[in-house]
């Protein structure tokens, strides 16, 4: 049985990044799930909500675990600073997850029992999509 904690790390990936990109979760449902449009705007407009948030707490753990990285190099490194920077990446590890629980069970509002039951099991290959279909849009932008 899948946790909803997986699924919900997993929509993560799916969160909206360019303008062009936006409707790629639409797109991917549409395709992958065979989600109606309304349905797969709902979705969207849940994922959207939810993208800015997510991402800075995964920009600010970026940065900590990289300082981290950093100061582990140092034959003595300052163990305050240690201590601070992974309790903040665990505070946003934590955070994250919340939000990814938080998330999920809003999607799981705006969809009947069958369409969020299609989703969780097709979810990889939905995941995928969206990543290829980003990949598109960014390549195409260079």
């Amino acid at each position: 049985m899948i946790s909803r904690m997986v699924i919900a790390i997993a929509l993560l990936g799916a969160s909206a990044q360019a303008a062009r990109a936006d409707r790629t979760v639409v797109k991917a449902l549409e395709k992958r799930v065979a989600f109606d449009a309304p349905s797969a705007e709902r979705v969207q407009q849940v994922m959207d909500r939810y993208d800015t948030p997510i991402r800075e707490l995964r920009h600010q753990s970026s940065a900590s675990l990289h300082e981290l990285r950093l100061l582990l190099r140092n034959e003595e490194p300052d163990a305050k600073r240690l201590k601070r920077l992974a309790d903040q990446v665990l505070a946003n590890r934590t955070h994250m997850n919340k939000l990814q629980g938080d998330r999920l069970h809003e999607v799981e509002k705006v969809l009947t029992p069958s369409q969020f039951g299609k989703l969780l099991v097709s979810w990889r290959a939905v995941n995928r999509t969206i990543r290829l279909e980003r990949q598109k849009a960014t390549a195409t932008d260079s």
